[in-house]
């Protein structure tokens, strides 16, 4: 309510009242939309299969509509495939965008991707989610985990006279190579024996030293 007073020229006064209403409209389109967990290795070596875990979540109080999940590779990973709880996803480059469409209020969605360490280095992976309506806390809508690929692990096995060497076939460029000694200077010198695909492994097998010896995996 509003109250004004005048007076005019003869000094006589009047009051004027007028009545306002105000309505306060709450949003339908309002949805807390957040990543709430991100499983993502911290490690892992060149040429192993990874998956990328991300929760999704509707903290309400409204339905969600036209929800998308945005996720960026680290260069270091190569993309395989994803699945999905709902939703499609589309990939390009170092992007997978999944496409979930409908979150009702309380509601999730798990997105895992599954990628190969392609890159011996350290990368960041982001996530981020959106929707049509209004965010009341974009604060949580983001998520970053930081995953460092080593170089490739070389795995041995024995019998009684062999050694068996092996790595994953999906590594390329690397030698398998041997040295004597580990004091410095090190002498590393290439293994002549050829590689042959078992499995997924690329694998050599060397007649067991009669002494000591040592085995890496080096790029040429």
């Amino acid at each position: 309510m509003i109250t004004a007073k005048a007076t005019d020229a003869s000094g006589l006064a009047t009051t004027s009242i007028v009545n306002i209403a105000v309505m306060r409209v709450t949003p339908t389109n309002l949805a807390d939309l957040a990543i709430s967990r991100l499983a993502v290795p911290t490690s892992a070596s060149l040429g192993d299969n990874l998956s990328f875990s991300i929760t999704v979540v509707n903290q309400g109080p409204n339905n969600a509509s036209g929800v998308k999940v945005t996720n960026t590779l680290p260069a270091s990973v190569s993309f395989v495939g994803a699945t999905l709880t709902q939703g499609a996803f589309t990939q390009s480059g170092q992007t997978v965008v999944c496409t979930l469409s409908n979150l009702v209020g309380g509601a999730e969605a798990t997105l895992t991707l599954n990628v190969r360490a392609v890159g011996a280095e350290t990368g960041s992976f982001a996530s981020s989610i959106s929707g049509d309506g209004i965010d009341p806390n974009p604060a949580n809508n983001t998520a970053t985990a930081t995953t460092s690929v080593q170089p490739p692990r070389l795995q041995a096995s024995l019998t009684s006279t062999q050694l068996i060497l092996s790595w994953p076939a999906s590594v390329t460029g690397f030698s398998l190579q041997s040295a004597a000694s580990l004091s410095p200077p090190v002498n590393w010198q290439p293994v002549s024996a050829t590689a042959n695909l078992v499995g997924d492994r690329n694998t050599v097998t060397v007649s067991l030293p009669l002494a000591s010896q040592f085995y890496r995996l080096a790029r040429p």
